[in-house]
Formats: C-alpha cells, sequence, structure tokens
C-alpha cells in the first residue's frame, strides 16, 4: 500500500515546499492571532543563545553530512550499477533531491545564525519565522535525501538481475 497520494509521490518537492511555507504561515497565524506568542516569549527567555546555537551547531553538521552523501553517490555515478538510473528520467531528481537539501540546510543554518545575533528581547523577529520555515523545510529534505540514499545504496549492493551474464563459479 502507498502511503501518499499519486500526485505527491509525482511532485514530491514542490508538495513539500509548499507544505513547508503553509506550516509555516500556520506557526505564524497560531503565534499572533491564538496565543502563541506568550508561549514562545516563554520558551526564549533566557534561552535563545542556547536554542539558536544548538539549532545553528544541528543543521551545520546535517549539512555537512549530506554534502559527504552527495560526494559519496558522485562517486558512485560511474558503476555500471548506475547504468540504470544515469539512463533513467529520474536522475536529474536525484540531484534535484541533493542539491535542494544542501540549500534548505544551509539556509536553516544562516537563520540559526541570524536569530543568534539579531533575536533579543520579548517577540521574534522576521528571522525566526525564516527559521521555522528553513527548518521545516529542511527536515522535509533530509527526509527525502534519505529516501534518495536508500533507494542509491540498495540499487549499488543489490545482486546482479539474472540477465546479467555471471562467471561460473
Amino acid at each position: 500500500m502507498k502511503l501518499l497520494p499519486k500526485w505527491w509521490r509525482k511532485h514530491f518537492l514542490v508538495v513539500e515546499l509548499v507544505l513547508s511555507i503553509t506550516l509555516t504561515a500556520a506557526f505564524a497565524l497560531w503565534r499572533i492571532r491564538f496565543g502563541g506568542a506568550r508561549q514562545i516569549d516563554t520558551l526564549l527567555k533566557d534561552n535563545r543563545a542556547s536554542i539558536f546555537g544548538t539549532l545553528a551547531s544541528i543543521c551545520g553538521s546535517l549539512l555537512g553530512f549530506v554534502i559527504t552523501v552527495t560526494s559519496i553517490v558522485i562517486g558512485f555515478q560511474a558503476s555500471d550499477r548506475m547504468k540504470f538510473l544515469r539512463e533513467s528520467k529520474h536522475y536529474t531528481t536525484l540531484w534535484k533531491i541533493f542539491l535542494s537539501t544542501n540549500w534548505a540546510l544551509a539556509l536553516a543554518t544562516l537563520f540559526s545564525l541570524l536569530c543568534l545575533v539579531f533575536d533579543r528581547g520579548p517577540g521574534i523577529t522576521a528571522f525566526c519565522y525564516l527559521l521555522a520555515f528553513s527548518l521545516l523545510f529542511s527536515a522535509f529534505r533530509l527526509l527525502r535525501s534519505l529516501w534518495a540514499l536508500e533507494n542509491v545504496l540498495r540499487l549499488i549492493t543489490s545482486t546482479p538481475s539474472s540477465s546479467s551474464p555471471e562467471p561460473p563459479p
């Protein structure tokens, strides 16, 4: 059984971007209209430096991870096992996933640092909304990159098909 609708599976990059924007707008609406400001101010009070610093560290580390994964996949692209993928229409999608994840994590790291520097006192700045968006978007992209890596590893480590000639033992 497929958990996601067919249209999501076909246009996942755009759907996940729109979902990130929608969830960020819902967060802003909750904060502004439904009393979320008080809870956020309580959470951030005297914790801004540790929260934003930790987020910057985590996002930066994940960015390094995804850059490394991208490099590993580049290293395997010449493999005979990757020929099927190289010749498919989804080959460019693989690189879109990794590049989009790199950019999303880079922005999340940047916005975490900007919040660390500029977000002072009660209330939150526009950087915090950008941070919320970039964290949501990064989470979707990171999950998508892990999914792509899993499929690439499955392709690389799978046993050769029966149509491939194998030397006798």
